[in-house]
């Protein structure tokens, strides 16, 4: 059994885990591991978490997606490449609906869990296209990408802590507020990044973690250890691409 508080650490746990590896590793490739095995963990867990029927092969369809996701991103350091896995994920959750011999219960319901646990582990490749070292020589001095990088694991880990830690009725506003500051906080000591753009991308990261907690806070299987694994690492997976564009444009823009 997992209660919301526990989740929270968790989330909490993989985005330090993440961020620490993206600071102290040499190239992308701890990260990139690091991200695999939570997109693993998330495929097993999610079709446990919805109690969808097809749950075997939705997770096999997941995770594969979410790793060819990684290993194209690693290998281009581009996202212009992810839409292709995205299709062949989801090409490959029809065929997985149609292989089925059961008599397709719950089809619709079965294949929109897939496709959206697609569109996850699809999503987690954005940390790993940021990470490619080989358009960021001065790696060490934070440029944009990784600053943002290190920024946006910070923000969804404090946040996961404010729901775990602070009492239920102050619990959704802290998780806004605090990696809004956290934001503002990191963005002063990466100068590539404007601190109105640390708070917002804090704030939007806050409401993402808090929104996400007050919905499997009603799911019966989110206190099973799977399905709330699942549940935890949603956060960090989900917010790949939007960390993704967000560097991109910190980059090429002057805010």
């Amino acid at each position: 059994m997992m209660s919301a508080s526990t989740r929270a650490v968790v989330t909490a746990g993989a985005c330090v885990l993440l961020a620490g590896a993206v600071v102290f590793s040499p190239n992308s490739y701890l990260p990139a591991a690091l991200v695999a095995i939570a997109i693993v963990i998330f495929a097993v867990g999610w079709p446990r978490l919805l109690a969808i029927p097809t749950q075997h092969s939705a997770s096999v369809v997941i995770a594969a997606t979410g790793i060819a996701g990684v290993i194209t991103a690693i290998t281009v350091q581009r996202m212009v490449l992810i839409a292709l896995v995205v299709a062949g994920g989801i090409i490959a959750a029809f065929i997985a609906q149609m292989a089925r011999k059961d008599g397709r219960p719950r089809l619709v319901e079965s294949l929109a869990a897939t496709v959206t646990g697609v569109a996850v582990a699809s999503a987690a490749s954005g940390w790993v296209a940021l990470l490619g070292r080989d358009e960021q020589p001065n790696a060490g001095e934070f440029p944009s990408p990784l600053a943002v990088t290190v920024l946006a694991a910070c923000a969804l880990a404090i946040s996961s802590l404010a729901v775990a830690m602070i009492p239920e009725r102050f619990a959704l506003g802290a998780a806004i507020i605090t990696p809004g500051i956290l934001g503002g906080i990191l963005a002063a000591i990466f100068p590539s990044i404007h601190p109105v753009a640390g708070i917002l991308l804090g704030l939007a990261l806050g409401i993402l973690v808090g929104a996400l907690d007050q919905l499997f806070a009603h799911f019966p299987a989110s206190t099973r250890l799977r399905p709330a694994l699942a549940a935890a690492l949603l956060p960090l997976l989900g917010a790949g691409i939007a960390i993704y564009t967000v560097a991109r444009v910190i980059a090429t823009l002057e805010l």
